[in-house]
Order: structure tokens, then sequence, then C-alpha cells
């Protein structure tokens, strides 16, 4: 499963005046709405589920993610539905508020993605979960209730790239892309597997990319990747985390390597040195069009980013370490998950 997860930034309430603002002279790390003494300042991050371009590599683009949260919340605004109850002293629940405005943004959000769905011919973009980051402390979470409880179908595990993205035959190094927009595995799928512990681990690397289709003309790659279609590239520091399983034994911490022979050594130590080996080497300090093979043709977005890095690791980690997630952070606010899942 394939998910995009945007960190929009805002003062609340929000009035329809502040849906606008100068996006060429924008402070990056402004937020949306207008400062004032009795505002709130949130950070709420919009997770959406679903079937990447197979030639932009887009699931969204990222400013849409903004406008549509910003607009929600001003909408359930002016409904009347504030975000903080204030009436902690006449005995309400002072979270009650919160919880009603959060629900009602979910349900603006919903209906304005299940209209881009039906505007798509795959139709597999969803609202996978809505978090309110209400201080350093506290969060709350909406997630789609179909989506998290619906029953697996299948109990086979399968280590594959998301359905509709790029999968890599392990001999040619080809990319071979899947266009099929089947229904979306369930995230609960997940709770088939052996009991086990999860363990994450966090990377960075520097590289440089440029957001381009060669199937798509001049203009349009302008209209769509603004700045980040300049023929020069641009370049990131990329954070990333992957996730494999480790099965609860009597040898927790550590693991066999086919690659040391006998010789064992823990868990940490393998895992870095694979991610070193099958991921960074690869990427860092590289212009990704021009240096890895994998992207000379296709589209070095986040989320592209994201399923080629799963695919190697699919491909490298050991049987005992099944790979869990796939999560690469383009910024602080943007990132992308690939999530493994079961399938028949």
């Amino acid at each position: 499963m394939l998910t995009l997860t945007r960190q929009t930034r805002l003062y609340l309430p929000i009035e329809a005046a502040d849906l606008t603002r100068p996006r060429a002279d924008e402070n990056r790390w402004w937020a949306w709405g207008r400062p004032r003494p009795w505002a709130s300042y949130a950070q709420m991050e919009t997770t959406v589920a679903g079937v990447a371009d197979p030639v932009g590599g887009y699931l969204l683009d990222i400013r849409d993610m903004d406008q549509w949260l910003v607009a929600a919340c001003a909408e359930v605004h002016a409904l009347g539905v504030v975000p903080m109850a204030t009436g902690v002293e006449n005995g309400v629940d002072p979270w009650l508020g919160a919880d009603q405005f959060l629900q009602a943004v979910a349900e603006v959000l919903e209906r304005r993605y299940a209209e881009v769905a039906r505007q798509r011919p795959s139709r597999s973009i969803y609202l996978h979960q809505l978090l309110w980051r209400l201080a350093p402390p506290a969060t709350l979470l909406w997630q789609h209730p179909e989506r998290s409880q619906r029953p697996s179908h299948t109990s086979t595990p399968a280590c594959v790239p998301a359905v509709g993205h790029p999968a890599l035959d392990p001999m040619t190094k080809e990319i071979d892309p899947v266009t099929s927009a089947e229904s979306l595995p369930s995230a609960s799928q997940a709770n088939h597997q052996p009991p086990s512990l999860q363990l994450t681990l966090q990377y960075e690397f520097a590289a440089a990319h440029r957001l381009h289709c060669q199937q798509w003309s001049e203009e349009q790659n302008r209209d769509v990747f603004g700045k980040c279609n300049r023929a020069s590239g641009h370049g990131h520091n990329y954070r990333l985390e992957v996730t494999v399983a480790c099965p609860i034994s009597s040898h927790v911490g550590r693991c066999e390597s086919a690659a040391e022979g006998t010789e064992q050594i823990d868990r940490v130590t393998l895992i870095n040195r694979i991610v070193n080996q099958q991921v960074l080497e690869r990427l860092d300090h590289r212009f990704l069009n021009l240096d890895v093979a994998e992207f000379q043709q296709l589209n070095p977005t986040v989320e592209n980013i994201a399923q080629v890095v799963y695919a190697w690791l699919c491909q490298s980690l050991p049987a005992t370490l099944p790979l869990q997630s796939v999560r690469v952070y383009e910024t602080d606010k943007t990132w992308a998950t690939v999530q493994r899942v079961d399938r028949g």
C-alpha cells in the first residue's frame, strides 16, 4: 500500500478570507490563516492512499492537499463547529469540541477525495487518516473506519511493491510499470502475520533530482512541477525509515546473515549494512535522474523513490527480517510510505 502524507500548518479558527495567499514569496514555514491573539496554531497531517500516476509519479499534488484541508477547516468553522470547547468549568469535556471538529473536517475531506477518485481512471485514492497535532505530547487521529477494520481475505504474506507501482526485475534492474488499479489491500491484513517485534531504523541521504516526464510537453511539465522542473535540478536532505519484523525468539537481537556464512551478527548491524549497500550507496549525493538507472525513465518523485527503495530492500533483506515498510521524507512536511501487505 502506498500512502502520501502532507503536514499543513494553520491558525484556527480559519475563515474563507484566509484561503488565498501569495505562493511566489511565501515563507514555507509560515502557517495558513492569520496569527491572532486568540488563534490556535495547529499542525494537521493528511494521509491519502492510492495509486500514483504511472507517468507523472504523483499520488497527489501536495499544494492541493494543503488547499483542500484548509478549505475543509474553513467550511466546518462556517457551519459553527468550533475546534475547542470552552465550557470546562460547566462540566463540558474540553476535548469534545476537538473530536467533533476533526470528525467534521474528515467528512468534508472524504467527499473531496471521493470526487477526485471519480475523476481518475483508476478511482483508487482515498483519505486514509487525518492526524491533528494539538500539542507536542498530544495528537488526535481520525482513520477511515472501513479501510482500517475491513477483514483480510488472504493470509499468505508477500513482500511486493504496492499495486499499480513500479516493480524491479531482480535480474535486469528494469522497471516494469504496473497500471492495474485493483482494490487496495487493507492495513488490517498485517494482523494475520506471526507475532513479532517491529524494528525501525532511520537514515539520511542527500540527493538532487528534477521532476520531469519525458512523455509530457515542456509546458505541461512546468505547469505541474513548477520550480521543481528546472533543468538544473534541486536537492533535498532526505530522511529514510526502514521497518522490519523481528520474530520473537530466544535469539532476539541476533540474526544469521547469508552473506557472512555461519557468522551471526546483530540485527541492527546487518540491516545497516544492507541499507548502506543497497540504498545509500546508490542514492546519496547523486543526481537521481542521471546517476540512478531506475530514475532515468521514472520520474523521481518521493512516491517513486519510496517504491524503488522498498523493492531494493525486499530483494536484499533476509527472510528472518521481513520488510514491513519504507518511509521517505522529502521535507519535514511531506513523506511517502510503502507498507507490506498480505496477498494471495
